[in-house]
């Protein structure tokens, strides 16, 4: 690792600490301003950014973590702490989503009188201290799921902050209380969506699926337009983590130049760097004349 790459992190993970700072304190004052205002809007944004320095905590403590060396024991390293939490943080989202819909249902069948200029300062505050978070983290967030995931419920902060804020602007000047529930299940619908939806992407890193933009047959088909390369099949290609890719697979060469073995290897690590942004490939050579045969050369080799 580099002086800059180094300085880098460092200040990645002061940026974590801060708005892990900031959104405790957010969190307790929404927690206050809730209950003075019998607002579930503003209790619920409260207990969304109580998630968020949550979350905040597990991007710090995995960001850590996944910077330590690889070993005999983790050899490809600790890159996938990060994808751990955020599936965490993900998967807490989608309980507080959960949660938030009975509430809201609650409140709708039996509706609660509303301060509702006090969602107006709640909703207010929290909105500046979501924007300065989304700002601090936003250049950490660029290669990290885990950070990306503590940016994206900011980001959803800030919105729900923003809507709550108008929904109290009305509840104000037109006494509306009902639109406080309805901003609840709107904003918790949107939490799960969304957290749903990230889920997917993060749990076939951790499954080792073919990446969503690599076709297995044109790597073969890019791999056999190679002079001399004669096959390829039991093909693996999977991601180490969000910026990180390998590949393994059998290579069949024609016998008459299995002296060119080297500069074949070399022309197909370069090819699968540039076309298909793999980084880490490991080939097994074969003669044409020994190859493997029927079944046993599908290009996806069953287990």
């Amino acid at each position: 690792m580099t002086k800059r790459q180094s300085h880098n992190q460092e200040l990645s993970g002061q940026r974590l600490v801060w708005s892990i700072i900031a959104n405790l304190g957010l969190s307790l004052f929404q927690f206050v301003a809730g209950i003075v205002s019998g607002s579930a809007a503003l209790l619920a944004d409260a207990l969304h950014n109580t998630n968020d320095a949550a979350a905040l905590v597990v991007a710090y403590v995995a960001r850590r973590i996944s910077r330590k060396r690889a070993n005999s024991r983790y050899t490809f390293g600790y890159r996938r702490a990060e994808l751990i939490g955020a599936l965490i943080q993900f998967t807490a989202l989608v309980v507080i989503g959960g949660f938030l819909v009975f509430h809201a249902i609650g409140r709708l069948l039996e509706p609660v009188p509303i301060e509702s200029s006090w969602v107006v300062l709640g909703a207010s505050i929290a909105l500046l201290v979501d924007l300065t978070t989304v700002g601090l983290l936003w250049a950490t967030s660029k290669g990290s799921l885990n950070v990306k995931a503590a940016l994206l419920h900011n980001l959803t902060d800030a919105a729900t902050s923003l809507a709550v804020l108008a929904g109290g602007a009305l509840m104000l000047l037109f006494g509306w209380s009902w639109i406080d529930p309805i901003l609840t299940l709107a904003i918790a619908l949107f939490i799960v969506v969304t957290a749903f939806k990230l889920i997917g992407q993060t749990s076939r890193i951790l499954m080792e699926a073919t990446p969503e933009d690599i076709d297995l047959d044109q790597v073969k088909e890019e791999a056999e337009s190679v002079t001399g390369v004669n096959d390829l099949h039991h093909l693996h290609v999977w991601q180490l983590d969000e910026s990180h890719r390998a590949l393994e697979a059998h290579v069949v060469i024609y016998d008459d130049i299995t002296h060119r073995q080297r500069d074949i290897k070399k022309q197909l690590k370069t090819l699968f760097a540039d076309q298909f942004e793999i980084t880490h490939s490991t080939l097994e050579f074969e003669r044409a004349s020994e190859a493997c045969r029927g079944k046993n050369a599908r290009l996806v080799q069953a287990p």
